[in-house]
């Protein structure tokens, strides 16, 4: 069983251009091999977030005909 890989944002803001390669290349390993990752400390605020998902729930509820409209 594969393990979810966990990676954290924190040292990509810093600035530090070794520690932004490494956190580069544990993005780029995850997806090529596992195909997703959790990703933690992106700084991203939590009502952006919150609106974000509302915002998902929303379109996934409709029907598949409305969803289609999108060209997605």
């Amino acid at each position: 069983m594969t393990n979810i890989p966990i990676i954290d944002f924190k040292n990509f803001t810093a600035n530090d251009d070794v520690k932004r390669i490494q956190v580069a290349k544990e993005v780029d390993w995850a997806a090529s091999k596992v195909g997703f990752m959790y990703v933690r400390n992106l700084g991203i605020d939590a009502e952006i977030l919150a609106s974000a998902f509302a915002s998902s729930k929303q379109f996934f509820s409709q029907s598949q005909e409305i969803k289609d409209l999108s060209g997605y």
